[in-house]
C-alpha cells in the first residue's frame, strides 16, 4: 500500500500501481484530483483518489507500507511517519530537510537526504531552484538486538565478474 500525497497529476501513484502496488493519491485541490483521475483511466490502472488533507483524512485511509509526500509540513510528515511501516519519501526545499530528518528520526526511520540542481536545457532560462529528495527507512527489529546496534554501516561490494578493481 502506498500514499502518494500532494500528487498533482498522480505519477507516482500510477506508477507504483503499474508495478502491482495499491495506491492511494491524495491532493487538496478539486481540479488536481479531476487531472488525476484522468490520468489514471489513461494508464488503465487502479489507484484510489482522494481529496482533502492528509490531517482531516488519515483516519479513513489504509495502513501505507510506503508514502511520497511532495512539499511536505513538519506536520503532514509526522502524521505520515506515525503511519507507514516501513519507508517514506519526500521533496522539499534544502532549507526545510534539516527539521523534516528530526520528524522522522523521532518516528524511529533513519533518514537520508540529497540535493539535486536541474540544468536548463536552453542557455537562456533561469535554472530552477534545486530541490532535496529525503528517503527514510524504518529498521526492521531483530530479536535480541538492541536498537543501537542495528543500524548497518557503509558496505563495499565486490565489482562485478570480469570487471576490474579500480
Amino acid at each position: 500500500m502506498v500514499w502518494d500525497i500532494g500528487s498533482g497529476d498522480g505519477s507516482v501513484a500510477i506508477e507504483c500501481a503499474r508495478f502491482g502496488a495499491a495506491a492511494v493519491a491524495l491532493d487538496r485541490d478539486d481540479s488536481v484530483c479531476v487531472r488525476l483521475r484522468e490520468n489514471v483511466r489513461r494508464h488503465g490502472v487502479r489507484v484510489a483518489v482522494s481529496r482533502g488533507e492528509i490531517g482531516t483524512v488519515v483516519d479513513h485511509l489504509p495502513v501505507p507500507d510506503a508514502v511520497f509526500l511532495a512539499d511536505p509540513s513538519p506536520e503532514a510528515l509526522a502524521t505520515c511517519a506515525a503511519q507507514a511501516r516501513h519507508r517514506l519519501v519526500a521533496t522539499a526545499p534544502a532549507g526545510a530537510v534539516p527539521a523534516l530528518m528530526g520528524v522522522v528520526a523521532g518516528h524511529g526511520f533513519i533518514a537520508h537526504a540529497t540535493t539535486l540542481q536541474t540544468i536548463p536545457l536552453s542557455g537562456d532560462a533561469e535554472p530552477p531552484s534545486p530541490i532535496t529528495l529525503l528517503w527514510a527507512e524504518r529498521p526492521a527489529p531483530v530479536a535480541g538486538v538492541p536498537a543501537a546496534k542495528r543500524i548497518r554501516g557503509i558496505e563495499t561490494l565486490p565489482p562485478p565478474p570480469g570487471r576490474p578493481v579500480l
